[in-house]
């Protein structure tokens, strides 16, 4: 097919392990830790992606975290409402 998944994650354990099975099932894959709510991290990755694919075609942003499900909209914690943002 000739795709290049760029796969990153915050946690670099869990990172590496769901690039290895994606490697394994014969995904051409390519790892890097990040934490996209540091700015000093989205610029790096962003230079690193560039100049070794030099652009992206398709991006699959898949980012959530699960907090307080029992909050409602009046009263929730905005500073855990912006971490999910």
């Amino acid at each position: 097919m000739g795709l290049s998944v760029i796969l990153t994650a915050r946690d670099i354990t869990k990172g590496k392990v769901a690039s290895k099975r994606l490697s394994d099932q014969g995904f051409d894959v390519t790892f890097y830790q990040l934490d996209v709510s540091d700015h000093n991290q989205i610029s790096r990755i962003t230079d690193q992606v560039e100049s070794q694919f030099g652009r992206i075609d398709v991006l699959v942003n898949n980012a959530a975290i699960l907090y307080d499900t029992w909050q409602n909209a009046i009263d929730a914690d905005f500073d855990t409402v912006n971490q999910a943002f």
